[in-house]
């Protein structure tokens, strides 16, 4: 579940709840391109409003606006404050892959086996994804884990009562978290659970 813009701010209609409920009677606000229901003791900022409000007379930016019209829409209104953020639910995977390697060798370097040598690895490559911000969308983190290990060893019967072993390994634990981009983001308090790649302008 994420949090998500209303159909009202996508449209760039801003809600806000009035200090006196009795002086908001509620009604409709024209955004963008459709007129949205304000409910009682609610107070709806219109796109030219908010442009009349704006000391340089731009109103909403045109790239905060294609930005909010990214996200899908909302279809659960018990999140959010129910106005402006809304909650939005979808299925999303989980992708999980665990596969490991193991191999070993053993050489006989005599006939009689009284000297042998062996090898043994063993390599993991296990992800473990988290789930997408949105449906579509690659997963936030990824955990993963690429450790991996081999081990070497001589045996060498000298005689029945003197045996000669050497042994020598090598393991290194590589686990990390990895992120879905390495992009700059571009955060809006109370809207993202977490940040977002920026959209060009």
């Amino acid at each position: 579940m994420r949090i998500v813009p209303s159909d009202a701010m996508r449209d760039g209609v801003i809600l806000y709840q009035c200090q006196d409920p009795t002086q908001c009677p509620g009604g409709n606000v024209m955004g963008a391109t459709s007129s949205h229901p304000v409910p009682i003791g609610y107070y709806g900022l219109s796109r030219n409003q908010l442009t009349s409000m704006d000391p340089q007379g731009f109103g909403p930016n045109s790239v905060v606006m294609t930005y909010l019209q990214s996200f899908p829409h909302t279809n659960d209104l018990s999140q959010g404050d129910g106005y402006n953020y809304v909650g939005y639910r979808f299925r999303g995977p989980v992708p999980t892959n665990n596969n490991w390697y193991i191999a070993r060798l053993d050489y006989k370097v005599t006939r009689n086996g009284n000297h042998s040598l062996f090898w043994r690895g063993a390599l993991r490559n296990d992800t473990a994804g988290g789930v997408p911000y949105l449906p579509g969308q690659a997963p936030e983190t990824t955990i993963a884990d690429y450790s991996k290990g081999f081990t070497v060893g001589y045996t060498g019967v000298l005689r029945p009562s003197l045996i000669n072993n050497f042994r020598w390994g090598y393991t290194r634990q590589s686990i990390g978290s990895i992120g879905n981009s390495s992009q700059p983001f571009i955060y809006f308090r109370g809207l993202n659970d977490t940040a977002l790649p920026t959209i060009p302008a």
